[in-house]
């Protein structure tokens, strides 16, 4: 079940996003990546699992009081202060181009690293999933919708 949950994740969040990324940041236009890897610190069915919209509980700092690790405190006003850098005219951290992206880790840290260094992502299977797009997205709308057929064209 956990490898169809990482197909689903990839083909919903991971190697569209990749793929936009990258081709935007051929047209010449400035491109910035992350990859949040802190898991959720709250109690609840996703403690500690990095999830979808996972940020937004540091980048907007409506969650400090919440957090009970100074970590997580800094994280977030970190992350504050990239973004309202950004909003005036600050790179943030290397464009895509550099082949460098912002990488929080499970640890809390940030660090801007190569891309291939974060060890969360498939960028392989990534590049698999574009040469078979069609058929990753009929299975992974098979798989959303719970259907068990084959998923052939």
């Amino acid at each position: 079940m956990q490898q169809l949950i990482a197909l689903k994740t990839d083909e919903l969040f991971c190697a569209g996003t990749s793929r936009a990324t990258r081709e935007i940041s051929k047209s010449g236009v400035k491109v910035y990546t992350y990859h949040f890897d802190r898991g959720n610190q709250f109690k609840g069915p996703l403690n500690g699992i990095a999830h979808h919209a996972i940020d937004l509980e540091y980048v907007f700092g409506n969650f400090l009081k919440g957090f009970t690790d100074k970590k997580d405190v800094d994280l977030s006003k970190a992350l504050m202060r990239f973004w309202i850098g950004f909003a005036n005219g600050k790179e943030p951290w290397s464009e895509y181009s550099t082949g460098k992206a912002l990488h929080i880790t499970s640890n809390a840290e940030c660090t801007v690293v190569p891309r291939g260094e974060v060890k969360s992502r498939r960028w392989a299977a990534y590049a698999e999933m574009e040469k078979n797009w069609a058929q990753v997205r009929r299975t992974g709308n098979m798989l959303m919708n719970a259907k068990l057929e084959d998923p052939a064209p």
